[in-house]
């Protein structure tokens, strides 16, 4: 299951506050290295997974990720994620 929280911020100071939080709800913050990801998105010719909302994705030849439809409440996306 991927959980992804998606937020919005305007002011640099409320980065900062988010980021000094130890909890955000069910939630704990961690600080990650930035990264540059290139992804290439799969299909079948007839755009099967994009009909249904599904993506497959090889990040860079690293690996096939299938990624599911979901929910999404408030600014938290879930959503079933096989590799």
């Amino acid at each position: 299951m991927e959980v992804e929280a998606k937020l919005a911020v305007d002011r640099p100071a409320t980065l900062a506050a988010i980021a000094r939080r130890r909890r955000l709800g069910p939630y704990e913050p961690r600080t990650v290295a930035a990264r540059n990801l290139e992804t290439v998105f799969l299909d079948t010719r007839g755009g099967d997974l994009l009909r249904r909302a599904a993506s497959a994705k090889a990040p860079a030849g690293v690996e096939l990720t299938l990624k599911l439809p979901g929910t999404v409440a408030s600014a938290v996306h879930r959503r079933p994620e096989s590799i």
